[in-house]
């Protein structure tokens, strides 16, 4: 017995060894920008929260610390800034696409959303103002987290920042999720109507200026009503799957988007 314990522990212990001369794991930007903020280094903290707004899997934590920070600065420009840079995340890398669209789950979101009303329910105020902060800039939540964020800045009692908050109600993103014509073409879809489906997914790209607009409001256009439709997709059944075969089928109503990116939906 005394023979095998010794062997036993013979076998144990490098294993331990090797445990322990592990590299530990490494901070994440969140945590070293805060250690900066703490220490007064807020212009390196941003650097670093700004740079891992690239890494799918850090965006929407860094995302949120940014959103903070620039609200309590009262920065009207370097919000719409991480507006932008937040819609534009999920297109400007087409290979990681599938990767990319984990931060734009509906139901995801919707849950977050949820939570953070919760939690200004129970004067949670910080974990509610992080929940609201991920919603900002974001077509399908922006009014709803604009008006709470509101409320839980009166609440408590910072009124300068309720009434900066107040003006991101003014001119919200749109959501193309709630139009009529793409909500009509999932629901034609779904009974097998596939040309008025397409129909009235032109006639939504079209009314928004995305083929004779600028090129930027096209590609902003495109991206929209994409993200749209594919939340959708996801949320109810499937309701584009075969809607656009092929990528060269999806092509005329989304000129301006990467194959790699309309083969999500454009399956054979």
């Amino acid at each position: 017995m005394v023979a095998v314990s010794i062997l036993a522990w013979g076998i144990c212990e490098p294993v331990r060894a090797q445990e322990s001369a592990r590299a530990p794991e490494p901070e994440s930007a969140v945590t070293q920008a805060e250690r900066l903020i703490e220490s007064g280094q807020t212009a390196e903290a941003k650097q670093i929260l700004s740079s891992a707004l690239e890494s799918p899997g850090e965006h929407a934590p860094a995302y949120v610390r940014l959103v903070q920070l620039a609200i309590a600065e009262e920065n009207s420009a370097a919000l719409q800034t991480l507006f932008a840079r937040h819609r534009a995340f999920l297109f400007e890398a087409p290979e990681e696409f599938r990767l990319r669209l984990n931060v734009y789950g509906l139901q995801p979101l919707r849950r977050r959303y949820n939570e953070a009303i919760q939690a200004a329910m129970n004067r949670s105020w910080t974990e509610a103002e992080r929940g609201f902060a991920m919603l900002l800039g974001d077509g399908a939540f922006h009014v709803q987290a604009t008006a709470w964020s509101f409320r839980v800045a009166m609440q408590q009692r910072d009124f300068s920042k309720a009434r900066f908050l107040a003006e991101l109600a003014r001119h919200p993103p749109e959501d193309p999720g709630a139009s009529a014509d793409v909500l009509a073409a999932c629901a034609l879809q779904h009974l097998g109507q596939r040309q008025p489906a397409l129909g009235h997914l032109a006639r939504a790209l079209g009314v928004r200026h995305a083929y004779d607009g600028p090129a930027e409001t096209r590609v902003l256009v495109q991206r929209a009503v994409y993200l749209a439709m594919i939340r959708l997709h996801v949320e109810l059944d499937q309701c584009f799957l075969h809607g656009m075969n092929s990528p060269s089928e999806a092509r005329p109503l989304f000129p301006d988007l990467q194959d790699q990116v309309l083969a999500y939906l454009a399956r054979r």
